[in-house]
C-alpha cells in the first residue's frame, strides 16, 4: 500500500496502486463533470464529506444566523441542566449543528435530535435530585 493524494480534494489516501488519482467516486465523478464541461480552469478543491464532525470542526464550520441560534440554544439548555460537557451533551451538539448543515434527511437528523434532548433532560434531572430528597422520599413511600 502506498500513499497518494486525491487531485481533486488534496486528500490522502492509501492506495494498492500508484496510478490511482482520486481518493473516491465523489471526487472521480466531480473530475469527469468538470472535463465534460470543458473547463477551461482546474477543478475547485471540495471539502472531504464527513456528515458527522467532531466538535472542533462542528463549532468552525460557516452557518447561518439561524443554524447558529439553534446549535447556541441547545448549548444553554444543556448547559443549564449541567450536562453539557457530557459525552451526551457533546453528542447533541454535533447533531444540532449537523442539523444545519445537512442538504436533506431533515426530519431523521431533527428525531435524532429531539431523543438526545429529551435523553438530556432526563440526565440532568437525575443530577439534580439530591442525596436528602432522596432519603425524604423514601421516607415518604415507607410511611405511605
Amino acid at each position: 500500500m502506498m500513499k497518494v493524494t486525491c487531485i481533486v480534494c488534496g486528500v490522502r489516501v492509501e492506495a494498492a496502486r500508484a496510478r490511482r488519482k482520486f481518493c473516491g467516486q465523489r471526487c472521480y465523478m466531480r473530475a469527469y463533470r468538470a472535463a465534460k464541461r470543458a473547463e477551461a480552469r482546474p477543478v475547485e478543491p471540495a471539502p472531504p464529506h464527513r456528515p458527522w464532525t467532531t466538535r472542533a470542526t462542528a463549532e468552525s464550520a460557516a452557518a447561518s444566523s439561524a443554524d447558529e441560534a439553534l446549535v447556541a440554544s441547545v448549548r444553554s439548555e444543556l448547559a443549564r441542566l449541567a450536562v453539557l460537557e457530557s459525552s451526551l451533551g457533546q453528542q447533541t451538539v454535533v447533531v444540532a449543528a449537523a442539523l444545519g448543515r445537512a442538504l436533506s434527511g431533515h426530519a431523521s437528523i431533527s428525531r435524532e435530535l429531539s431523543r438526545l434532548r429529551a435523553e438530556a433532560r432526563a440526565m440532568g434531572a437525575e443530577r439534580r435530585t439530591s442525596v436528602f430528597d432522596e432519603i425524604a422520599a423514601r421516607r415518604v413511600e415507607r410511611r405511605a
